[in-house]
């Protein structure tokens, strides 16, 4: 195995884990806008 090969392999892992970690935080505001929209609609006094 040559270190061209483990370099590349080590760069693939690392930019796997860089996008889970951006479709968690994606995820995660998502989720957060989401909530306060909830919690926007569910309280009467927004509604005027």
């Amino acid at each position: 195995m040559e270190a061209s090969h483990v370099v590349d392999y080590g760069r693939r892992i690392r930019n796997a884990l860089s996008y889970k970690k951006q479709k968690a935080d994606f995820a995660i505001s998502v989720q957060q806008q989401f909530s306060r929209y909830i919690k926007h609609m569910s309280s009467p006094a927004q509604h005027k």
